[in-house]
């Protein structure tokens, strides 16, 4: 499970203001209609915060910052859906290595990650930021379910030879080569 962090008592909320409002006083600002003090009196928004924003500073979000960026876990998060929806499904394990290759192939070393392996917390919230993906266990299915018999497999193969019997042989891929293992396999 991921951890939830908690605030510290007595740390100071960030205040919750719409982005609208505090653009249109940046923007009264640039447009030196109203100075920074004035604009932070009549919007009710601290100076501070004006200022900063005026001046590019703090531009990042509150909170502890991702070592990615959205566009590299976005592409992370597509290989991992890719390869599930190939039938390969990946642990978070092999999520952890992805980004571990990733940031070794960039030279890049994250002094947080022990070996600049990525720990459980990181792949658990990397899933959390994008909940396109969950996480599943498999299951087996029942000896008859699984079960083939070399009739079955004969009825596969002459539906197959009848449906490529017009198809160029460039076009059919590894079809040979899967028969003679199958054949091979049953003995038939």
């Amino acid at each position: 499970m991921v951890r939830v962090y908690q605030k510290e008592v007595g740390n100071r909320p960030y205040a919750n203001r719409r982005d609208e409002v505090v653009e249109e006083a940046l923007q009264k600002v640039a447009d030196g209609e109203l100075s920074i003090l004035r604009a932070s009196k009549m919007y009710n928004i601290p100076y501070g915060t004006l200022h900063n924003r005026f001046n590019g500073k703090h531009g990042k979000k509150p909170g502890g910052q991702t070592i990615f960026s959205d566009e590299d876990e976005k592409n992370m998060i597509a290989a991992v859906s890719k390869c599930g929806d190939w039938g390969f499904p990946l642990t978070l394990m092999d999520l952890r290595l992805i980004a571990k290759t990733s940031l070794d192939k960039r030279g890049i070393i994250v002094q947080k990650f022990k070996d600049n392996l990525p720990g459980d917390d990181w792949a658990r919230s990397l899933l959390k930021r994008h909940n396109t993906l969950t996480q599943r266990i498999t299951t087996n299915i029942s000896r008859c379910r699984a079960e083939v018999s070399p009739a079955t497999i004969n009825s596969y193969f002459d539906n197959l030879s009848s449906v490529l019997k017009d198809i160029p042989a460039d076009n059919i891929f590894n079809q040979i080569v899967m028969m003679i293992h199958q054949m091979q396999l049953y003995h038939i």
